[in-house]
């Protein structure tokens, strides 16, 4: 089966990056997302274990047509059996380009065929208000279609039951260590943590723990499902865990964000370092090998500071020493100038266009 990894924009090449790590397959980087070859352990693997991912799509069909009458026939011929039942509630999104079929048009069609195909013909009603989710990408009257297998988005790990004000979303937090250069083994700081997504995703890379062993996901509703294999799939990925990891610091001046965090961490089963200080006082400065943060965006950026950010820029390039690797999210690229670090990503945060700054250290 093909697989399609939806993820933020930018992430495509640490996304195939982290596919290769864990030997799930072959990536093909696509805009958007990376594809891949795989069967359902393959899929129960990818849902369980990948960071960076948004979904796990599993292709259904890929045909080629141009009339609604054809849409809904070949529909109807594809393995929807495998992954729905009578009853179940379904939703289509579609994406269309260059077709002289609307959007409404496809969805009504793609839904009278997924229908006749569970009722082997017949007409059993059934709603459409609910989870399980059909992609439709229609162009040139080339059709893909695609049923998701995760559910609700991939990022949301199930730890972070409470954030602060403009938190960084769990798979930015995982790539921005990616990016960093980090070797997941040194101490790492975040002086400016927030709700602690930072630390916490730093925490679980650092000891290979599965980013989605706290959640649950739609595959395990279809006909399809083999509990057996999933529990083989849940402890061979709790094996590979390590029983401690790396030294993580945390900081944030507000003592509101310090609560926050701390349970958070408790609930994502980690051991940090977690305190209240401003940044000029953080504690791990002196012992740190990476400094990743998210840090005030300031300006038009907004994030929590409107004035003048500059000086908290300033501290953070001092403090980051030639030796260490580091990484920051920043909506003004003026503001990554001050830290003077070059690599990193483009993606999109908050609604906004931001580049992931970072640097790796100095031999």
């Amino acid at each position: 089966m093909k697989l399609r990894l939806p993820c933020a924009p930018g992430l495509e090449p640490l996304l195939a990056e982290e596919i290769k790590s864990l030997k799930m397959g072959t990536p093909e980087l696509h805009p958007f997302a990376v594809e891949m070859k795989g069967g359902l352990r393959s899929i129960m693997r990818a849902n369980l274990e990948l960071g960076l991912a948004s979904a796990v799509w599993v292709q259904l069909g890929e045909f080629n047509c141009s009339r609604p009458s054809e849409l809904e026939r070949k529909v109807a011929r594809l393995q929807f059996k495998e992954w729905l039942q009578v009853g179940d509630a379904v939703t289509v999104k579609v994406k269309v380009r260059r077709s002289r079929m609307t959007a409404k048009e496809i969805e009504a069609r793609v839904l009278a065929g997924i229908r006749r195909r569970l009722s082997d013909g017949g007409t059993e009603p059934y709603t459409s208000r609910a989870a399980v989710e059909i992609r439709v990408r229609l162009e040139n009257d080339e059709c893909q279609i695609y049923l998701d297998t995760s559910g609700t988005p991939l990022h949301r790990r199930a730890y972070r039951l409470q954030t602060g004000k403009a938190p960084l979303r769990e798979d930015l937090a995982c790539a921005l260590l990616w990016a960093s250069g980090w070797d997941r083994v040194s101490p790492l700081v975040d002086p400016l943590m927030g709700s602690g997504t930072i630390p916490i995703e730093a925490a679980v890379l650092s000891r290979r723990l599965a980013p989605g062993r706290l959640r649950s996901f739609a595959f395990q509703q279809s006909p399809c499902f083999d509990a057996g294999v999933w529990q083989k799939t849940v402890d061979a990925a709790a094996a590979r865990a390590l029983p401690e990891g790396a030294t993580i610091f945390g900081s944030d001046r507000n003592a509101g964000a310090l609560e926050i965090a701390t349970k958070n961490a408790a609930r994502a089963g980690v051991q940090l370092q977690l305190s209240c200080a401003p940044l000029s006082e953080a504690p791990g400065f002196d012992v740190m090998r990476a400094l990743v943060t998210n840090p005030p965006w300031g300006g038009d950026g907004d994030r929590l500071e409107t004035g003048d950010v500059r000086p908290l820029y300033q501290r953070l390039a001092s403090v980051a020493a030639e030796r260490t690797c580091a990484g920051a999210v920043i909506a003004d690229p003026q503001m990554g100038g001050l830290l003077g670090w070059t690599g990193g990503f483009q993606t999109r945060a908050g609604g906004r266009r931001v580049r992931c700054f970072t640097r790796a250290p100095k031999s």
